[in-house]
């Protein structure tokens, strides 16, 4: 009959079939190498822009209506709060959480409870890879997805929104009128957005009840320890593993700044601003760089 089980008391480890029901090998891989399906959204971003003339001007002559009522050079200002969709973001290779096992070349199976230890079961210590695995943590890579930034209005306040504008810098057409950005879209790197330590807690097994405490199957050489296999509940662990989510997702994502926008009048093609007596110059809405939190983001079990 070929040998199922092989306890080795020179190294103190034991070769079987599995462990608690577990394949060890399979233990291993997976916790230490796998991935989280995300979905949602970034945190919310507010961004305030100001309005800036070609000579890096900031004040603009402004009026309450299309007749110039109270006509005065005031600064401009756009602003928006978005958020950005998950985009490509995926996790990346995890970092292992320390964990390490016995290494005395003994092996001992408590006869009351049938919990057993040794150095090795297959190769592997079952308290060191739940040490890797209940302090492990995840990077992220890929891209957010694009937010659309809607046509911006810039404007001193609610009052005074009407910009004197003309075709050319020596004000031919002026007019008064609102103003307008044209629709732009931006994404963002991942940053250092990281899905953050997983604490599950303890991982000791709570034994079950019944006997065999201790069994070791002759057709396979499955070990069955009644759940306590170097402090750790095998089976346990695996459930643990295949439903874990519970990682805070830290970190912000690169910073982006929007191109900087030109403004139009609303009604006429008019891009010229005055911003002094008599003189009219071209007009940016600059935004200025913003990055985004990932309070969001969705993680779901490992896939």
């Amino acid at each position: 009959m070929a040998r199922t089980c092989l306890f080795d008391a020179s190294a103190g480890e034991i070769t079987c079939g599995t462990v608690d029901g577990i394949n060890l090998a399979t233990l291993y891989a997976a916790a230490r190498n796998h991935d989280h399906v995300l979905s949602g959204f970034t945190g919310y971003a507010p961004v305030t822009m100001n309005l800036v003339s070609a000579s890096a001007g900031l004040l603009f002559y402004q009026a309450s209506d299309n007749a110039g009522t109270g006509s005065g050079r005031r600064r401009a200002y756009a602003s928006d709060t978005h958020r950005h969709p998950r985009g490509s973001l995926i996790t990346n290779v995890e970092t292992p959480g320390a964990g390490s096992g016995p290494t005395d070349d003994e092996i001992t199976v408590a006869s009351a409870s049938g919990d057993a230890v040794a150095d090795l079961y297959n190769t592997y210590a079952p308290d060191a890879i739940w040490g890797n695995y209940n302090g492990h943590w995840h990077t992220t890579t890929g891209n957010l997805g694009s937010f659309l930034v809607p046509a911006l209005r810039p404007k001193y306040n609610a009052t005074y929104k009407y910009f004197h504008t003309a075709t050319d810098s020596t004000g031919t057409g002026a007019t008064w009128e609102e103003v307008a950005t044209n629709a732009g879209s931006h994404l963002h790197g991942p940053g250092n957005l990281a899905l953050s330590v997983y604490a599950h807690g303890g991982g000791g097994g709570a034994g079950d009840a019944g006997a065999p405490k201790f069994a070791i199957r002759s057709a396979t050489g499955n070990l069955e320890t009644k759940r306590d296999c170097n402090g750790i509940d095998v089976s346990a662990f695996w459930t643990v593993y295949a439903a874990h989510i519970a990682h805070p997702v830290t970190g912000a994502t690169t910073n982006k700044a929007q191109s900087n926008a030109g403004v139009h009048g609303i009604g006429t093609s008019h891009v010229y601003l005055e911003t002094t007596l008599g003189n009219y110059e071209l007009a940016y809405v600059v935004r200025l760089a913003h990055s985004h939190s990932g309070a969001g983001i969705i993680i779901a079990v490992p896939s």
